[in-house]
């Protein structure tokens, strides 16, 4: 069975995220603010400034599956879109990025129908 790492992403051009991110509640991996100066990960200054506003989550599915990680962030969006409406429209761009470890996964369809409902694009690394 394969074990998955997978991570939430969203994006917009120029909103503050950190709003969102709090009320989505998982882990933040990075995050900035179109305008904010360029950094490395390690918060070393890069040239120029962020062009949109970027943030990503660790999502943590106990099992490690693709299905399980989709059930988790449809939970946390449903939540969350209470106090931040934004999440149910498109003005920010959704993405779910799993890499999978092993060999391969099955995703079901209600995982797919939720990450449909959600706008959110599924991005595999299958490496």
């Amino acid at each position: 069975m394969a074990k998955t790492k997978v991570s939430l992403r969203l994006v917009h051009p120029s909103l503050d995220l950190r709003a969102v991110a709090s009320a989505i509640g998982f882990p933040v991996i990075r995050i900035w603010t179109a305008g904010q100066p360029r950094e490395t990960p390690r918060g070393n200054p890069l040239e120029g400034a962020q062009k949109g506003s970027y943030c990503a989550f660790d999502i943590s599915a106990p099992e490690g599956t693709i299905d399980e990680a989709v059930s988790i962030v449809h939970a946390a969006l449903s939540k969350a879109a209470a106090s931040q409406g934004i999440l149910r429209s498109g003005e920010i761009e959704k993405s779910l990025y799993c890499t999978i470890i092993g060999s391969g996964e099955v995703i079901h369809v209600t995982a797919l129908q939720q990450l449909a409902d959600w706008g959110i694009r599924l991005e595999l690394d299958c490496s």
